[in-house]
């Protein structure tokens, strides 16, 4: 394939080369590293622990890595569900709505307010 440009040294340079065989196995390393730590995060996994890393490495293929940032919402509550989530590092929170009907009943309220008052102290 030729080159898209021409490159002109217009001062003194040092330059470091590397062939494009050398360049393809340093590739092809760190890639297989990425890999190897992508089959140990699947291991780590109770129901895919037992799966040979030959049936993981295949899985991979079906699997697409995200990165998130902070408050992103991955999944709305009442959303179709298409996709199974695995979190290899990092936080997230699980919220669920409760409809909550009081009741006409002393004893409910007064359980609900010293519920919210315990919540709001600590």
């Amino acid at each position: 394939m030729p080159r898209a440009a021409t490159i002109k040294c217009i001062g003194n340079c040092h330059l470091a080369v590397m062939s494009k065989a050398d360049y393809n196995k340093v590739l092809a390393k760190i890639e297989a590293r990425k890999l190897r730590k992508l089959i140990d995060f699947f291991k780590s996994i109770p129901f895919l622990s037992n799966n040979s890393k030959t049936y993981l490495t295949k899985l991979h293929y079906s699997f697409e890595q995200r990165n998130v940032i902070r408050n992103q919402e991955i999944y709305r509550e009442g959303d179709p569900s298409d996709m199974v989530y695995l979190v290899r590092e990092g936080e997230f929170e699980v919220s669920k709505r409760i409809k909550y009907v009081p009741r006409n009943n002393e004893r409910e309220k007064n359980d609900c307010k010293k519920f919210l008052h315990t919540r709001g102290t600590s």
